[in-house]
Formats: C-alpha cells, sequence, structure tokens
C-alpha cells in the first residue's frame, strides 16, 4: 500500500462530499462514514472532514448563498465547485490547514478537474468564507 500525498487525500475526501451533493444530500451520513471506516483506506484526519461535513454542509450552503447574491445564483454554481468550497471549507475547520494552502490546492484541482472557470469564484469565496469559518 502506498502512502497517499495530501493532495490525493483531499481529492478522496471530494469525491465522497461530490457524491453526496450529486445525491442532493439524501445519503446517510452516519451509514457512509460507518462504511468509510470499516472498509475504506481513509485516515483519521479524512474521517473528521467527513464527520463535519455530514453534520454541518448546510450551515456552509447557507454561508455561502448571500455572498452569491446578486450577480449569481447558487443554483447555478457547478457540483463540483461546490463539492470543492464544502471540501475546503470542512478542511480549515477541523484541522485548521492554512488557508492558503487550501485555496492553491482547490485552485490545483480545478485546473485537474476540468473546472477551469470556476477558479476566480472559488478564489473569492474561499478567501471569504475561510475567514468567515474562523470567527465560528
Amino acid at each position: 500500500m502506498s502512502v497517499q500525498k495530501p493532495w490525493q487525500k483531499r481529492l478522496a475526501v471530494l469525491e465522497i462530499i461530490y457524491a453526496d451533493i450529486m445525491a442532493d444530500h439524501t445519503n446517510d451520513g452516519s451509514k457512509v462514514m460507518s462504511h468509510l471506516f470499516e472498509h475504506e483506506n481513509f485516515d483519521v484526519n479524512q474521517l473528521k472532514i467527513l464527520e463535519h461535513y455530514f453534520e454541518n454542509y448546510q450551515a456552509v450552503d447557507n454561508i455561502i448563498i448571500p455572498m452569491c447574491q446578486p450577480t449569481w445564483r447558487y443554483e447555478r454554481i457547478s457540483p463540483l465547485t461546490k463539492a470543492l468550497i464544502q471540501c475546503a471549507y470542512h478542511e480549515f475547520q477541523t484541522l485548521k490547514t492554512d488557508k492558503a494552502i487550501l485555496i492553491n490546492e482547490a485552485l490545483k484541482t480545478c485546473d485537474k478537474r476540468g473546472e477551469i472557470r470556476d477558479k476566480k469564484f472559488i478564489n473569492a469565496i474561499l478567501d471569504r468564507i475561510l475567514i468567515y469559518g474562523n470567527n465560528n
């Protein structure tokens, strides 16, 4: 078994969050967490991020929605972009990872996953939300 790099670990977390968003949050977070703990190769920090996500994703949406207005509707944001924002926010909250690292990694993921057109938007939202999140 090879050791995953931090970006690879973030991608694994991102995939779970993306799947939940695509399922319109109909997944049972406790069942997903139980499955990941028992059957997947997730470390403690990845599980902490996902646990925080399943408990708090709606709160993050409620922070992001007003930031999008009046020029953009939240519903128009791609599921992958939403997942990138959620992933960075929950890692920031649980692991206290440096904001610049999280923004850089999110933008790197945009380049590799085809969300290049959303890079400025993601950068601006994360720059604001990670400051907001730090005050909570």
